[in-house]
């Protein structure tokens, strides 16, 4: 088992995903991970275009700036997302199991959305999670969702399990 902190794992993971990026916009969409967005900032461009996806929040908000950057905040559903086709080169879902009913119209929106090679990183409680997991049973069957869809849509590239969290990183390819 690794000592190591998520923080630390993402940042690897960003850091290898962000290289090989063709453009510069990234989405995120979280339930409350605040350590998988702050390892992001740290790692991205100053130039790079940060969407921070929101199912709902008060119309009054505005984008938020951090470390001299605009980060664009959106507001929608992850199965229906208000962006083009093929415009997105990184899309991060930290802990959305609370949030998500149903994984693969999902994961079939965040393929829509990315670019060719475009990378989608799932982080997310594990059923035997110490932290604040949502119900077992409902991430349970989350978990399996993942586990049986995310291979239609994507080429795994990288799966990463510990006792609390895991990590899965993906890329949109032509899957036969």
């Amino acid at each position: 088992m690794s000592s190591r902190l998520m923080r630390d794992e993402l940042q690897d993971l960003y850091k290898q995903v962000i290289g090989k990026m063709k453009g510069d916009c990234v989405l995120f969409a979280h339930s409350g991970a605040h350590e998988a967005y702050k390892s992001l900032l740290e790692v991205a461009s100053e130039k790079m275009c940060i969407l921070q996806f929101h199912q709902e929040f008060p119309e009054e908000r505005k984008p938020e700036v951090f470390t001299g950057r605009w980060v664009e905040s959106i507001v929608g559903d992850l199965s229906s997302l208000p962006i083009r086709e093929s415009a997105l080169d990184l899309i991060l879902y930290a802990f959305t199991s609370k949030k998500v009913t149903e994984i693969n119209p999902i994961l079939s929106e965040a393929r829509r959305v990315l670019k060719d090679r475009g990378a989608l990183l799932l982080v997310d409680w594990t059923p035997s999670s110490r932290l604040k997991p949502p119900d077992v049973d409902d991430l349970k069957r989350f978990t399996d969702a993942i586990r049986s869809a995310f291979g239609r849509l994507f080429k795994p590239v990288d799966l990463r399990i510990y006792r609390d969290y895991f990590i899965v990183l993906g890329l949109k390819e032509n899957i036969n």
